[in-house]
């Protein structure tokens, strides 16, 4: 089962540092939405870096979905775009699954 996570524009960096325990907790993907992120701090990058980097093949696979395209083309430009995989709305897939549990990190 997998599980959804809303990343609030306010507190990203908190949100996605609050994965990392969440990644050793969790079977099956974790999509990230960043529907409601418009940009990213230099806090947000490096906690975004510092998942990417995470060493265990064993670990949940990142879905970050609803990114705007200036993100993505941050992290393109930062070589990070090949460490995850996309959706362009999380929406659908949580509803195709089923199983999937939806949190919010604020």
């Amino acid at each position: 089962m997998g599980i959804t996570i809303n990343i609030c524009e306010q507190n990203v960096a908190e949100g996605l540092r609050a994965i990392e325990q969440e990644r050793t907790n969790t079977s099956g993907d974790i999509i990230l939405d960043f529907s409601c992120v418009q940009r990213l701090d230099a806090n947000a990058l490096l906690a975004l870096q510092k998942l990417a980097a995470a060493p265990d093949a064993e670990s949940p696979k990142l879905v970050l979905a609803g990114l705007k395209p200036g993100i993505y083309k941050v992290l393109k430009s930062l070589k990070l775009s090949s460490k995850f995989s996309y959706l362009d709305d999380p929406q659908p897939r949580v509803e195709a699954e089923g199983g999937n549990e939806q949190r919010q990190h604020a």
